[in-house]
C-alpha cells in the first residue's frame, strides 16, 4: 500500500516548481507518481481529477497559456487535498 503523506509531498513539490514548464510538470504527475502510487489514485476522487487533469495537459499540446487554465484547477485541487 501506498504511502499518502509521501504522495502528498511530491504533489506538493510538483506545484511549487514554478521553473518547469507545465507540460513537464504534469507528466511527473501522469508518468511517474500515478504509476507510483496507482492503488491511491484509483480510490481517491480528488486525486482521480488531479490525475485526470494532468493527463489532458500532457494530451492536448495546447500553448503553454491554455495550459496555465487547467493546470490552475490541478493546483486548487492539490490545496483542496492538502487542506483536509
Amino acid at each position: 500500500m501506498s504511502n499518502l503523506n509521501e504522495l502528498h509531498n511530491e504533489l506538493r513539490e510538483i506545484i511549487h516548481n514554478t521553473q518547469s514548464p507545465i507540460i513537464t510538470r504534469a507528466s511527473q504527475i501522469t508518468d511517474d507518481l500515478m504509476v507510483r502510487y496507482e492503488d491511491l489514485f484509483g480510490e481517491d476522487d480528488s486525486l482521480k481529477s488531479i490525475g485526470d487533469i494532468a493527463t489532458r495537459i500532457k494530451d492536448s499540446r495546447a500553448t503553454e497559456g491554455e495550459n496555465g487554465v487547467m493546470w490552475g484547477e490541478v493546483i486548487h485541487l492539490v490545496h483542496g487535498l492538502l487542506n483536509e
